[in-house]
């Protein structure tokens, strides 16, 4: 299998969890630059990912099921640049949510996978909030 690189992985992203495409959608219309690159733009989906987990309802849940599943599968079969995007740029940004109070690591605890918890555990060990 070949490995998912930074330029591939938004279109991956996308098609796992299509309830992003419109704030993606909005997001592009709101960027000025001509390529975001791709750690502006997986903390765009760390901010869609916040406001799925701050919702309480069945839906959210199935969503914020796929949103982690996805960051698992980039953390596993990403090239090492988009695991430590992902690593740096997602998951930090939802531990910045975190130490800012507007989200509670428990709320996204119950979807963390694997090698995303892994990743979260050095993160918080090296201070990175």
């Amino acid at each position: 299998m070949t490995e998912l690189t930074n330029s591939q992985s938004m279109s991956f992203i996308l098609a796992r969890v299509p309830e992003f495409r419109s704030q993606w959608g909005v997001f592009l219309l709101n960027d000025d630059s001509e390529t975001p690159g791709f750690c502006n733009e997986i903390t765009e989906f760390a901010r869609f990912a916040v406001t799925t987990l701050k919702l309480d309802d069945t839906t959210a849940a199935t969503t914020a099921k796929s949103i982690f599943q996805t960051v698992e599968y980039l953390l596993a079969f990403g090239d090492p640049s988009v695991q430590s995007t992902v690593t740096n740029c997602f998951l930090g940004s939802l531990l910045a949510h975190c130490s800012h109070g507007t989200l509670e690591i428990q709320q996204m605890l119950p979807y963390l996978g694997e090698q995303t918890c892994k990743e979260v555990e050095s993160l918080v060990a090296t201070g990175t909030k």
